[in-house]
């Protein structure tokens, strides 16, 4: 038996529904309720009763659930004990895409180090195809994505692997030009107004093998391609090329705060980017690893209050 089906039997009874615990679990309705009726049988005790206006817990599934409650707090505290005593000298590895490393980096040294001072932290920016693989890879047991999700099924992909996915953020690309650009005072822009003009991107993002990407830029008279989104956005407030990037790329950007540089809303492709966490089921975790969840969420939550 699976801790974390016990779990699935927590949230099921704290949803009071099998639909929305499979949301929250990125489940499919009909995995969970296979779950939930094989710990039935397995355990002789039927937890759930259906109704018409969703699930009841029996009386037997209520006298259960306190017991499983009671493991799922001493699993807890048996993985406490263990990584207390080997937490001295412990590396927490959190993988993220380039437009968002940077940013997130400078979060993570200053929260996350200050509640841990004993747990070393590594960021690995990866481009954008190879966030998605870092924890299978053995790299990470969390990583920080980004894609348009018109492009692929990602919670199935990820489920498939046994992780869990959660939305964080929605963002955008947008137009980056210099303040002495044509285009510097405009409220919005076409992509179709900029194809004679000379477009920046890095080596790892946009890219020329992207479905959504690849279009656009093959659109172009001519462009050139840095290795880093730092020369990019130079480059940019130098006049000498535009870029599109992901809003977050811009963060914190001093170029941007002292007018350098003018970021505008731009039209004519899928512009959306959604950020996902990916990592291993919670139980999984180290409690260094958790914390350091915990205030990438945070990171996000701020984002979102703007």
């Amino acid at each position: 038996m699976h801790v974390e089906y016990l779990q699935y039997l927590v949230e099921v009874s704290n949803c009071s529904s099998i639909s929305a615990a499979a949301k929250k679990l990125y489940l499919s309705q009909t995995s969970l309720s296979a779950i939930i009726s094989s710990l039935e049988k397995e355990l002789n005790i039927t937890f759930f009763r259906r109704t018409h206006k969703g699930i009841v817990v029996t009386p037997e599934g209520k006298q259960a659930l306190e017991i499983i409650k009671d493991i799922l707090e001493k699993n807890d505290e048996l993985r406490n004990i263990f990584d207390s005593s080997s937490r001295i000298n412990s590396i927490v590895n959190v993988a993220a895409y380039p437009s968002v490393a940077t940013s997130l980096s400078v979060y993570l040294a200053r929260r996350f180090v200050e509640t841990n001072p004993d747990v070393s932290l590594q960021v690995h920016e990866l481009p954008y195809s190879r966030t998605f693989n870092a924890i299978s890879e053995g790299l990470t047991h969390i990583a920080v994505a980004a894609e348009n999700s018109d492009l692929i099924d990602i919670h199935h992909e990820m489920i498939k692997r046994g992780l869990v996915i959660e939305p964080l953020y929605e963002d955008r690309f947008d137009l980056i030009v210099s303040s002495q650009s044509r285009l510097a005072d405009r409220e919005s822009v076409d992509i179709s107004e900029i194809l004679e003009d000379r477009l920046a991107f890095t080596h790892v993002y946009p890219s020329l093998r992207d479905r959504t990407i690849a279009p656009i830029i093959r659109k172009f008279r001519t462009f050139t391609i840095f290795n880093n989104i730092e020369a990019l956005k130079q480059a940019v407030a130098d006049n000498s090329v535009i870029a599109f990037v992901p809003g977050l790329a811009t963060l914190g950007d001093h170029r941007i705060q002292q007018g350098l540089i003018r970021q505008i809303p731009i039209t004519g492709f899928p512009t959306g980017l959604t950020n996902y966490l990916l990592y291993e089921k919670y139980s999984m975790l180290s409690v260094a690893e958790r914390a350091a969840l915990s205030e990438i969420k945070e990171f996000y939550r701020a984002l979102s209050a703007v």
